[in-house]
């Protein structure tokens, strides 16, 4: 949070926009859950105690004008899903990567049909009020089992940062390296395979390092102001 800043700014800059958290509100199909106010009223899971998940979910519950209107509890992805195996709770929010596996886990469960609610229309009520953190995205078609559409979702961006202190060399020369060396990283984790030119263009709700944006501009890439 902001409090513990408040006495000592921590002067960072962005050195790469690297790739997407996607919000995920899930459900299933005997619910009877198709939009995100169908939640009023239903036993849900907002995610672990002081979690980016419950900090995001509570944002989204608000702009959606619920947030007071759902009995809560406080689960992580795995234990959320285990409560609506065993209806404890009718959903749960999650926010992560593609493919989850406790999602993958609840789709696959014999008698149960994976529902996942679009909700990507709360962005901008979102925006106004956190700042520009969220960005409208999409969960595939065919990421879980029984999801034969595609889903409007709320994607947050991870960043790398460094202190504005870094030389422009050294800035420029990490993002010239994880550009340039992308394919052993994603052989590690292939989560970088969403390491993009084009998604540093999409902005970043710090300046970023003025070696870093060098780079990107050589690269063709028009930054934000």
């Amino acid at each position: 949070g902001l409090a513990k800043f408040k006495d000592r700014k921590v002067e960072a800059r962005t050195l790469m926009v690297l790739y997407p958290n996607k919000m995920h509100v899930v459900t299933t199909e005997a619910s009877g859950i198709r939009q995100l106010t169908d939640l009023k009223g239903k036993r849900i899971s907002t995610g672990e105690p002081n979690s980016g998940t419950e900090v995001m979910a509570m944002r989204l519950l608000e702009a959606a004008g619920i947030d007071k209107d759902v009995q809560r509890e406080r689960l992580s992805v795995a234990e959320g899903v285990n409560a609506i195996k065993d209806r404890k709770i009718d959903a749960l929010i999650w926010v992560g990567g593609l493919p989850t596996a406790a999602i993958t886990d609840l789709a696959t469960t014999p008698g149960i049909t994976l529902k996942l609610i679009d909700h990507a229309q709360y962005a901008d009520a979102m925006n106004r009020k956190w700042g520009p953190l969220y960005v409208k995205g999409t969960i595939p078609a065919n990421t879980y089992k029984g999801q034969t559409a595609d889903v409007t979702n709320l994607d947050v961006w991870n960043l790398l940062v460094a202190d504005r202190k870094m030389s422009d060399q050294m800035a420029y020369t990490i993002v010239k390296t994880l550009i340039e060396k992308k394919d052993e990283l994603v052989a590690v984790h292939r989560e970088a395979k969403n390491i993009t030119l084009e998604a540093q263009a999409s902005g970043s709700p710090i300046p970023f390092h003025p070696g870093a944006r060098k780079y990107f501009e050589e690269r063709g890439v028009k930054m934000p102001n």
